[in-house]
This record gives structure tokens, C-alpha cells and sequence, in this order.
């Protein structure tokens, strides 16, 4: 008898090995003789393999039925890929995506990845992105690949965004064990709002404010603006006023939102006099007040004089 190779190796798989058997003289029916053939337990993912043995040689009057067996050695081994989330600043340029493998593997396999949208939109905060990754035969465990997926650095503020990288249609015997990666995109740009003085005349009725912003914005928002009195006196020389100003999602630096304040025109003689108007209170986090008050001057439009009178008396008529 002896072995000879197939899909499993000599000496890597199984070891090659070859001897004679002697059946005894009058040896009955069903009489059996054995060898053995050692198989070698590596740690490499493989499939089903097989060796083959051959009988040859008879002596005697005895012939050979069947000369061929074969030898299936069949896998105990593990492997299997995942791949890791990321995380990169807008301005990064790229995300670089790593794909390890768990377990050492004989044989080359391939896996396809794949981006898709959540938060974050392909071919706006990041380029949609597929391909193919082979991992080459013999490979060990620890093994690495990877990809990357290029990002978009844009000028809007925005909250960090995501997207996900998905594996799929591994080939071989290789398994994915974590086949999701999460891509996070975090901002780096700045927006902020102001709020301008205002001076009128005191018979303009009203005056105008203008809150500005500074920097694009992907979300709109919102922010408050309320009147507090100072040397002017609120429903005296001017209306208390509050409100809510909302910008739109996609506002473009040097967008602009404005307001008004009645002012009240009296015929009294007065100075110039002042009240605050105050930002507060903006919502989403991402857009900052870099000017919150605003200071309004009521100009006076009135006037008022004095006058002495002649007067006319006698010099034995007392004071004049």
C-alpha cells in the first residue's frame, strides 16, 4: 500500500506513508488487516481534502477488487474578517478603512465593501465608494486590508455626520464576523451671528435691526431678541418688543434677518436716549452669538425756549 496526493499534500496535510500486509495461510473470509496514516492538525482554514491509497504488488492467487481508497480530511479550523468604525476631521481628505482577519486561511478569498448614506450623503459629505478586497493564500491571522473613501471638506457648519461601510459576498470559507463600519464625519468650520446699534430720530416711528450672519450653515436656526430699557424707558420711548428670528436651513454667510422697535414720538424735550435690544437662546449648538447687544439711541426731534417780556411802570409804583 501507499499514499499519494490529491487536494491535501504529503507531508503537509497527511504524511506520506507506504508498507506491505501479510494475510496469514488459511485466512478465512473477512479477514482484515489495518494501517494507519497520520494527519496533521494545522491551524489553517481549508476545505475538505483528500488523499488517495493504493494497493499493489498481491502475491499469491488472491487479486485486488478494489485498489483505491480515498482519504477525506475534513477542517477543524475558524477564520473571519471585521472591520473597524472611523472617525476623521472634514478637512482629513480621506477615511481609511482597515479589514483584519482572525484566523489564518490557505486559501485566497475575496470580500466586495460598499458606502451608504445615513446622516451624511454620498457625493456631497463623502464620495460613494465600492470595490474589492483579496486576501492572498496563506495568509495569517492579523493579516490586514484596506480601502479608503474620500471626504468632502465643505465651508457649511454642520453637526458631525455618518455614513456606513458594509462587507459582503465573501467568498471561501472565510466568515465576517463584524461586517459594519460606521464613518463619522466632524466639522471644522464656524458660523456666528451679530447684532448692529441702531440710532433714529425720535419721529422715524420705528427702528430697524439687522442680525447678521457670518459663515454658511447646512440647518437652519433660531435665536431670540428681546428689548430692556436704559436711560430710555420701555412703553414710554420706545414699544417692548420680543420675538424669535429663524434662519434657513443652507444660509449663506452675509445671510440677514431683521426686526422692528416702535418708537414714540413725544413733544417733550429730552436727550438722546438709550435701550439695549439682547440675542439669547439660539438653538442647535453649532451657530455662536459673537455680538448679542445691540444698543438703541432715540435722537430728540423737540424743542423748547424761554422768553422775558417787556414791561412798563411807574417810578412811585413799587417793583417791577
Amino acid at each position: 500500500y501507499a499514499t499519494s496526493a490529491n487536494t491535501a499534500i504529503g507531508d503537509v496535510d497527511y504524511t506520506t506513508t507506504s508498507g506491505t500486509l501479510t494475510f496469514p495461510a488459511n485466512s478465512a473470509s473477512g479477514t482484515t488487516k489495518t494501517f494507519t496514516v497520520a494527519i496533521a492538525d494545522d491551524s489553517f482554514v481549508e476545505p475538505t481534502e483528500d488523499y488517495k491509497v493504493t494497493l499493489s504488488g498481491i502475491t499469491g492467487l488472491t487479486t485486488i477488487l478494489d485498489a483505491d481508497a480515498i482519504g477525506s480530511i475534513t477542517d477543524n479550523d475558524a477564520a473571519s474578517i471585521a472591520i473597524a468604525d472611523v472617525s476623521v476631521a472634514e478637512g482629513a481628505g480621506t477615511a481609511t478603512y482597515t479589514v483584519t482577519l482572525t484566523g489564518n486561511v490557505q486559501d485566497s478569498f475575496t470580500v466586495n465593501y460598499a458606502t451608504s448614506a445615513n446622516t451624511a450623503i454620498g457625493d456631497v459629505d463623502y464620495t460613494t465608494t465600492s470595490g474589492m478586497l483579496t486576501f492572498p493564500a496563506n495568509s495569517a491571522s492579523g493579516t490586514t486590508k484596506t480601502f479608503t473613501v474620500a471626504i468632502t471638506d465643505d465651508s457649511f457648519v454642520e453637526p458631525t455626520e455618518d455614513y456606513k461601510v458594509t462587507l459582503s459576498d465573501i467568498t471561501g470559507l472565510t466568515t465576517i464576523s463584524d461586517g459594519d463600519a460606521i464613518g463619522s464625519i466632524t466639522d471644522n468650520d464656524a458660523a456666528s451671528i451679530a447684532i448692529a446699534d441702531v440710532s433714529v430720530a425720535e419721529g422715524a416711528g420705528t427702528a430697524t435691526y439687522t442680525v447678521t450672519l457670518t459663515g454658511n450653515v447646512q440647518d437652519s436656526f433660531t435665536v431670540n431678541y428681546a428689548t430692556s430699557a436704559n436711560t430710555a424707558i420701555g412703553d414710554v420711548d420706545y414699544t417692548t418688543t420680543s420675538g424669535m428670528l429663524t434662519f434657513p436651513a443652507n444660509s449663506a454667510s452675509g445671510t440677514t434677518k431683521t426686526f422692528t422697535v416702535a418708537i414714540t414720538d413725544d413733544n417733550i424735550l429730552e436727550p438722546v436716549e438709550t435701550f439695549k435690544v439682547t440675542l439669547s437662546n439660539i438653538s442647535g449648538g453649532l451657530v455662536t452669538i459673537s455680538n448679542a447687544i445691540a444698543i438703541g439711541s432715540i435722537t430728540n426731534d423737540d424743542a423748547a425756549s424761554v422768553t422775558i417780556a417787556d414791561i412798563s411802570g411807574l417810578e412811585n409804583g413799587g417793583p417791577i
